[in-house]
């Protein structure tokens, strides 16, 4: 088992549980945050991204169960095609930065539970 991935390399990860998935889909109203599609939706793992702006990096490698220690805030729900635009968005793009804005606004609504 690779411990380490170099740049670039995508790892097939296991799908998010059920449960998770569900609240997550749940919060945010089975649309994308970021279009408003009710089709073709994934979760997106915002502390997976290395360039993450005001989240700690992440260890550099993968746990077997990459959702195990996952908050809700953590993850969001995103259409395939919002999906592809930010894993290859620059992180200073406007897209990336509403993005940054809506896990903050998670962040502060699970903080406040």
């Amino acid at each position: 088992m690779r411990k380490y991935r170099p740049e670039g390399d995508r790892m097939k990860r296991k799908p998010v549980p059920k449960k998770l998935r569900n609240q997550i889909l749940e919060r945010d109203e089975h649309r994308c945050v970021l279009c408003w599609r009710k089709y073709q939706l994934d979760i997106h793992d915002f502390f997976d991204d290395p360039s993450n702006p005001f989240l700690p990096p992440s260890p550099p490698f993968k746990s077997q169960y990459p959702y195990a220690n996952r908050r809700p805030f953590e993850l969001i729900t995103l259409c395939k095609s919002c999906h592809g635009k930010i894993s290859t968005c620059d992180k200073h793009s406007p897209l990336y930065q509403l993005l940054v804005s809506i896990v903050k606004q998670n962040y502060e609504e699970e903080k406040r539970r």
